[in-house]
Parts: structure tokens; C-alpha cells; sequence
């Protein structure tokens, strides 16, 4: 069972999180979601030392944008810094997170614009801005496995995959509802608070702070619920396919849960508005059972996305017999 989310969120906090999302951009699972699929995914790779050494190789030295702190999980957010950097880069990637299936008219070649091959020589981190990240994870993941390739596009591959993987498991950035960006446009509220947020919001960082504490605290927690097992049974299939069942799993737990488990009560709270005074529309008011089934089912997306991403960084880089 998922630990019940804690309720003590204050209006400051709140507001920040409302202010930050509808003034910018969502951040899938949020940067403590990425630093714990990161850290799950370290933990398997550095049984590797030889794949844990390539990946130290192909990540050494500065990035654009430089992040203050260069660790892999911290790393695994920077996909996310430089998609925000400039509006030029914005354009080019922001379509690259997400593969938004609709719940009512589910369609996931749709949803990925047609699904988009590279033209021969073209490289991933200059395809085009219309692709989804099935594709971009495809993508980036032959990238990093191509050794002829110039290292400076295989960082970015690796770079690329830290946030990805992370991303599809999200199960709002597989699927939306009534062209909601993924819950986006879907204002919900946690107990007495005035501040509201949207729902994609929640599920990135409401969701996992109801883990536990620190990013490390809550990869040791879900690492230590990781069987064998589930390991095999996570990351089977062809690797050509993988990326589109892993939307394809996400996308139920979006339907089922996120949207259709939300409570009939809603009562007004205020959405922060960049453009002006705050929005009052009817919020959604999260209760007990909500949080409940989210926690649950967010401790399995990430678990899966951990070892999911490390399987594809070690299948990619683990040297020839």
C-alpha cells in the first residue's frame, strides 16, 4: 500500500506550484520524480561497472544549459532546463515529452502526429518538433547504441533518455481528455486549501512526495520493493516496441485513475493566472480515497520507469561479448 499524501501542504506551497505550472511548463513527475527514476535506474546500472563507467564518460564535462549540481539524477531533469532556456528551444522539443491519447478516442499513432522517421544522416536532438516522445525515446535509444555516432550526440541521447523514460511513465503525459493537455486544464484543490492547482500537477509532485521524504529516501523505499520478477517481467518485449507499450501502460492508469476516479465534489478555489488576477473555477476537492489510489499507482510507474530506463542504458552501452 502507497503511504497516504500528506495533507499538511501549505497555501504558500500550493500557490507555488499552481504558479509555476500554469505559468510555465508541466514537468512530468516533477524534478524529484525524475531524480528518483534516476536513482532507482543508478542503483541497477552501477552493478555494471563497466556500463557505469560509459555513462560517466559520456556525461563528463559541462552541459547547455549548465545545471548548478551535474549528478545523474539531477541530470535527469535537464531535459526539462532546456526545453524552458529559450523560446526557440521550447518550440523545437516541447511536443518531444509527451504522447497525448485520447481517453475517449484512443489513438496512439494520432497522438504521435503520424509517428515520425528520421531522414538517413538526420540526427535526434535536430528531428523535427512535431514527434512524441515514443518516438524520441526510439530514437535517442538507437543514438546511444551507435558508437560511430559523435559523443557530444550521444550525451545528448543520454541526456535525453534520463527524462524521457521518466516522462512516458507519467501517466498524464500518455493520455488527455477533451484536449486537457494532459489534466492541465482540470483544476483540483487538497483539503482546506484556497490555492488550487492542476491535476497534472498533482500527479507530478503530490503524487510522489506522498512516498516519503527526500528523492533518495523514496528510491530506497520503492528499490527495496523491486523483485526480480518484476524486473523481467518490466522490461520483456522487442526493444522497438518497448517505448509505445510503456505509453500504452501508462495510458489505463491515466483513464482509470487520474480521470476517472476523481471526486464529484468540487467547491471554488483559485488557479493562478499569468496573465492576470487569479482564475476562481469549480475545483475538484482531492479526498483520502483519491490520494490513496494515486500513491499506489504512481510507486509502480516509477518503479517501472527506474528499471526500465536502466535497462535501456545498459543494453545500449554494455560493451560486445
Amino acid at each position: 500500500m502507497g503511504l497516504p499524501i500528506r495533507w499538511a501542504l501549505t497555501a504558500c506551497l500550493a500557490l507555488a506550484i499552481a504558479t509555476s505550472l500554469c505559468a510555465g511548463e508541466a514537468l512530468a513527475w516533477g524534478n524529484d520524480g525524475h531524480r528518483v527514476v534516476a536513482l532507482i535506474a543508478r542503483h541497477y546500472i552501477d552493478q555494471d561497472p563497466q556500463v557505469a563507467q560509459a555513462v560517466d564518460d559520456l556525461l563528463a564535462g559541462p552541459t547547455d544549459p549548465a545545471l548548478p549540481v551535474s549528478t545523474f539524477a539531477e541530470l535527469a531533469t535537464w531535459a526539462d532546463v532546456y526545453r524552458a532556456s529559450t523560446p526557440k528551444r521550447r518550440a523545437a522539443t516541447h511536443l518531444w515529452h509527451f504522447i497525448d491519447i485520447d481517453v475517449q478516442a484512443p489513438n496512439a499513432t494520432q497522438a504521435c502526429f503520424g509517428t515520425v522517421t528520421l531522414a538517413p544522416g538526420k540526427l535526434a536532438s535536430s528531428g523535427p518538433a512535431r514527434d512524441c516522445v515514443v518516438d524520441k525515446i526510439n530514437q535517442f535509444r538507437s543514438e546511444l547504441a551507435d558508437a560511430s555516432l559523435p559523443a557530444s550526440e550521444r550525451k545528448l541521447a543520454l541526456l535525453y533518455l534520463l527524462h524521457f523514460v521518466g516522462d512516458v511513465h507519467q501517466p498524464l503525459h500518455a493520455a488527455e481528455r477533451n484536449k486537457d493537455g494532459g489534466g492541465n486544464a482540470v483544476p483540483v484543490v487538497l483539503g482546506a486549501n484556497a490555492w488550487g492547482l492542476p491535476l497534472h500537477s498533482y500527479w507530478d509532485d503530490n503524487v510522489v512526495h506522498s512516498l516519503g521524504g527526500t528523492p533518495d529516501a523514496i528510491a530506497n523505499a520503492l528499490i527495496a520493493d523491486i523483485t526480480p520478477a518484476k524486473r523481467k517481467t518490466w522490461t520483456s518485449g522487442a526493444p522497438a516496441g518497448q517505448a509505445l507499450a510503456w505509453a500504452n501502460e501508462s495510458f489505463p492508469v491515466a483513464r482509470d485513475y487520474a480521470y476517472a476516479k476523481l471526486p464529484s465534489k468540487t467547491r471554488t478555489c483559485k488557479i493562478s493566472d499569468r496573465n492576470g488576477p487569479p482564475k476562481t473555477p469549480d475545483c475538484f476537492v482531492i479526498d483520502t480515497v483519491y490520494a490513496n489510489a494515486a500513491s499506489i499507482q504512481g510507486r509502480v510507474q516509477l518503479e517501472k520507469a527506474g528499471v526500465r530506463l536502466a535497462s535501456v542504458i545498459i543494453q545500449s552501452l554494455r560493451p560486445p561479448p
